[in-house]
């Protein structure tokens, strides 16, 4: 019974739709690499992160790398 509680909560309370399984995948294959990586840009602002890592491997070019794409 929670599992349903849970799973259906939201659709209930804001009076929403239920969503098939068909409208859910279709709604999921529609997700790419391109457009979460657009999303984390503009949520994201390089030059007011900060990252840290421990051992012994400088990773600096790697992540300059990655920030950069």
């Amino acid at each position: 019974m929670d599992k349903y509680i849970s799973t259906y909560s939201q659709n209930i309370l804001f009076n929403k739709k239920i969503q098939t399984y068909t409208d859910y995948y279709k709604s999921r294959n529609q997700i790419s690499k391109e457009k979460i990586q657009k999303l984390a840009n503009v949520i994201f602002d390089t030059r007011q992160l900060i990252i840290s890592y421990g051992g012994s491997i400088k990773h600096n070019s790697a992540i300059k790398k990655c920030l950069n794409n």
